[in-house]
């Protein structure tokens, strides 16, 4: 988690000197209060389409813990339209990539494609925002998933357990 953590601040602070380079950015609200915000970058042929949760470990309380961590991970099994088999052929055969993480107060699913390929980054987040198929089956085994990675980032790492205990008593309302 903190090596991640580490990876994502680095690649915001390399977005942040390529987009003081670049041209404008643009604000845009639909009438469902999504906000979409755009920044051209014409460099090179690809695009980079993100969705923000405003949500993440520090939203959770007692009896929830890592919730929106599992939550990411049973997104990326897809719907009943783009199950995760097809999400993943799709995102290959256009020459992309995918990913997300989850932090203290927000979960990323990010697709890098060719930039013609944008409306299927759009049809593949609209449509698992809202119909993800979950089942008792895909939450025990993105349980165990989660549990490994937490065991594997934090639970064996002695300056994770130091970071864990410093943000416990920085978020005392926060679990």
């Amino acid at each position: 988690m903190f090596r991640k953590l580490i990876n994502i601040i680095f690649v915001l602070l390399i977005c942040q000197v390529v987009y003081a380079a670049t041209g404008d950015t643009h604000e845009y609200e639909l009438d469902n209060g999504l906000k979409i915000v755009v920044r051209e970058d014409h460099r090179a042929p690809v695009v980079i389409s993100q969705i923000w949760y405003k949500v993440g470990s520090g939203h959770e309380h007692n009896g929830i813990t890592g919730i929106s961590h599992l939550l990411e991970h049973i997104m990326f099994r897809g719907s009943k339209k783009f199950p995760k088999e097809k999400i993943n052929r799709m995102i290959a055969v256009n020459g992309g990539t995918q990913n997300g993480f989850t932090s203290f107060d927000m979960t990323v699913y990010f697709q890098v494609l060719p930039k013609d390929k944008l409306a299927l980054s759009f049809a593949i987040e609209s449509d698992r925002m809202v119909n993800a198929v979950i089942t008792a089956d895909s939450v025990a085994k993105e349980r165990d998933i989660v549990w490994e990675e937490r065991r594997m980032r934090q639970g064996n790492v002695p300056k994770m357990k130091a970071y864990e205990r410093l943000a416990a008593a920085a978020n005392l309302a926060s679990p």
